[in-house]
């Protein structure tokens, strides 16, 4: 999710609850791209999860998917989604990673 809830535009005076102003004032905000780079990164590790390929390119992508779909792979539900709120029931998706921002990288300087 993105939430822009406390998003500020550079035009505008800064609320007066502002608790943590922009330190980047000429940039653009590193804290919302950082926020679809790791939107990205789930997305492609969901791929990889349900599809068993390894995320490389959209064409990719695309062609296993008609691959799954003409093999019917694509027709089947699965009892773990279906069933979500019955938090009992094994997840056979590990989704216990999180993207690592170095400390050069252009999106580590951004609050939490």
């Amino acid at each position: 999710m993105i939430d822009f809830a406390q998003c500020v535009s550079a035009n505008e005076p800064l609320p007066l609850n502002t608790t943590y102003p922009p330190v980047h004032l000429n940039r653009p905000d590193v804290g919302y791209l950082r926020g679809l780079s790791s939107l990205i990164f789930y997305f492609k590790l969901m791929f990889e999860q349900f599809c068993g390929v390894e995320y490389r390119s959209f064409d990719e992508a695309t062609a296993v998917m008609t691959d799954l779909h003409s093999k019917g792979k694509l027709d089947t539900g699965c009892r773990w989604l279906d069933e979500f709120e019955n938090d009992t029931l094994p997840s056979p998706y590990s989704f216990n990673f999180v993207p690592d921002y170095e400390v050069d990288h252009e999106y580590y300087d951004v609050s939490e």
